[in-house]
């Protein structure tokens, strides 16, 4: 196994972060689970700190680095972290995750189960028409779409609001942030937002500009294979992965399980948020 690389990949899902690391060939070298994160649940809100993944995930890598250690020689004797090729993560979609110029976060991430936005959501959906918005974005108009819950944090956190210049919709983006200093979105992911054409896959001024949200905090929009920075020094320091690792965009979690499939095939996604 002399001179291979590896590959780091994750999943943040709402109560654990799963980590492997998969061999250049595509077999599968170690595993690991981090411990539950805690949810928040309070009169149907739910919401879940960003810290909590961030722990979660330094965890996670520390423990598959470990495993692989042990199951492999060419790991343990020569190579070790320093021959991690790439970094590619999936996650809970639908998320609204707002932060600050520093890119950490002005109060806890409000989660894909949380309805909330039900007012902001009808009024949405009156300003840009029922039929059109459906159309363009690919979603109903309801308490739970990401678009409708900065709305409702513009109106009644308008303090913390006045922090935020980031945001991002997937609780894997958050973790992409922190290794690389670059704020992103994948188009699977951002596709339940609310704010983006399901169609070019670009922000549609339609359906953003009627919110009263800023688009200048929107994430760049990317392709789940592209490539959004590398791991940074400070980052390396934090994560225990190399610095100059590259980290790309990665995949909302609905969308990991559908590869190439006939056209109207339709599927059904199963999870649990607690």
């Amino acid at each position: 196994m002399t001179g291979m690389g590896y590959i780091a990949v994750y999943d943040v899902g709402t109560t654990a972060v799963k980590a492997a690391l998969t061999r250049e060939d595509g077999s599968l070298l170690a595993t690991a689970t981090s411990e539950p994160m805690p949810l928040h649940d309070a009169d149907g809100r739910q919401e879940q700190d960003s810290d909590d993944w961030d722990l979660a995930f330094r965890n996670a890598t520390r423990t598959v680095f470990a495993r692989a250690a042990q199951a492999d020689a060419a790991f343990t004797h020569g190579i070790g972290s320093s021959a991690i090729l790439g970094v590619i993560m999936s996650g809970q979609m639908q998320d609204v995750i707002a932060l600050d110029e520093h890119l950490l976060p002005v109060r806890p991430a409000i989660l894909y189960s949380d309805g909330r936005a039900r007012a902001q959501a009808r009024r949405l959906a009156d300003a840009v028409g029922n039929d059109a918005f459906a159309s363009l974005s690919g979603n109903r108009a309801e308490g739970s779409l990401p678009l409708a819950k900065l709305m409702w944090l513009a109106e009644h956190e308008p303090r913390r609001w006045s922090r935020v210049r980031h945001v991002l919709f997937d609780a894997k983006d958050y973790l992409v942030a922190r290794l690389t200093g670059v704020p992103s979105g994948d188009t699977v992911a951002c596709s339940t937002s609310g704010a983006m054409n399901i169609v070019t896959r670009r922000w549609d001024d339609r359906l953003v500009s009627p919110s009263g949200v800023d688009p200048a905090l929107l994430p760049a929009l990317h392709a789940p294979d592209e490539r959004i920075g590398v791991v940074t020094p400070d980052a390396a320091a934090r994560y225990s992965l190399p610095a100059g690792t590259p980290v790309y965009a990665g995949i909302g979690d609905a969308g990991t399980q559908w590869g190439r499939r006939p056209n109207g095939l339709r599927g059904c996604d199963r999870g649990s948020d607690a």
